[in-house]
């Protein structure tokens, strides 16, 4: 039986950027249209059921509300969400060991990150709702739907249908206690706040594993200094600072630094 999961980050492309730049945002109204417009792609295909994970916004169910006629079985994961990145790792461990040959995520470089540290051999087709989408797709919601439909019911190969991304694995003190996908970046932050980085002198090192030229964020510093690709096997550490070296990046959207 072909089953596919969907996780819809509620609060991806919220954050302070919307403040701070030029960026744009994507409520949950339009997150529930796109969740219509998937959950339709894979019913073209003959998709059996759909594993979702809930959440606090009921975006996913306000979508299958609005389908009454829908052809395929939606089944919430029995999960109470916080609205936290535990969720999505929550939601794919569980979407894992029930067997789905795909999971689509809607949301941005986190929930991709996230993600992927449960995700294991499952093909994941992340859709750009974030900010600095440097692994999500802008794709119509329709044609992800089947794209995800015809792997997940084995009419192509996922091995030839997807691409395996570098991990930047973070040590602290000497043990992995993390990893990203496109990029570790080291400031002068005494704390956490937003995890969103306006001020690009607060920035001490950067290292980029993903940097295609279309890159917005951190990663487009490494992009204007040489792209990287998912299959370029290194990634490419810069040092900031005062020097006669001198790039402008994108840093955000409408930012150019």
């Amino acid at each position: 039986m072909a089953s596919v999961g969907i996780i819809v980050n509620p609060v991806s492309g919220t954050d302070v950027r919307r403040l701070t730049s030029t960026a744009g945002f994507a409520d949950n109204m339009q997150k529930a249209r796109m969740v219509k417009g998937i959950l339709k792609g894979l019913e073209s295909t003959g998709v059996d059921s759909v594993l979702a994970m809930p959440d606090f916004y009921g975006i996913l169910a306000h979508a299958l509300w609005d389908l009454p006629s829908l052809d395929i079985n939606v089944e919430f994961i029995d999960m109470e969400p916080d609205g936290t990145y535990r969720d999505t790792l929550h939601a794919t461990r569980i979407m894992v060991s029930r067997g789905v040959k795909a999971i689509v995520l809607l949301g941005g470089d986190g929930t991709v990150r996230v993600a992927s540290k449960a995700s294991e051999n499952v093909p994941l087709l992340p859709i750009s709702t974030g900010t600095n989408n440097v692994i999500p797709y802008s794709i119509e919601p329709t044609i992800a739907g089947v794209c995800a439909g015809v792997v997940a019911k084995g009419l192509i190969d996922a091995q030839n249908a997807s691409f395996k991304l570098k991990r930047l694995v973070v040590y602290l003190n000497g043990s992995p206690t993390d990893h990203a996908l496109v990029d570790v970046a080291g400031t002068r932050y005494p704390f956490t706040g937003s995890r969103a980085i306006t001020e690009i002198h607060m920035v001490k090192e950067v290292v980029v594993a993903l940097a295609p030229p279309t890159s917005i964020g951190l990663a487009s510093i490494a992009a204007m200094i040489k792209s990287l690709k998912p299959s370029d096997p290194k990634a490419l550490h810069i040092r900031l600072g005062k020097g006669p070296a001198r790039v402008k990046a994108l840093l955000a959207p409408g930012v150019v630094k």
